[in-house]
């Protein structure tokens, strides 16, 4: 039976490094963070940060590339922001 043990340690900030994570806003990033990374099978250990930046340390498959990772978290999350609060909000490209 194959085995695996990957850990990776993401950090990504708000577009220009904007303070956009106030405390609701970032409750509800949070949320949806865990959300994706249950839907994709990837349990997260720690999702954390501040007001223009968040850190996610996460498990995952050898199959899944980490750069689609955390495209579909940034993705579902900024979506969600938007939608929720009526205003804009965006991760730093990359």
């Amino acid at each position: 039976m194959p085995y695996w043990r990957l850990f990776y340690h993401f950090v990504w900030t708000t577009k220009n490094r904007e303070s956009l994570l106030t405390p609701e806003v970032e409750s509800l990033v949070y949320r949806c963070i865990y959300s994706e990374a249950k839907k994709m099978y990837a349990p997260l250990c720690v999702v954390g940060g501040i007001e223009d930046h968040a850190h996610v340390l996460v498990a995952f498959r050898p199959a899944v590339s980490p750069a689609n990772f955390v495209q579909q978290l940034k993705g579902s999350s900024s979506h969600l922001v938007t939608s929720v609060f009526k205003q804009p909000f965006e991760w730093q490209e990359g």
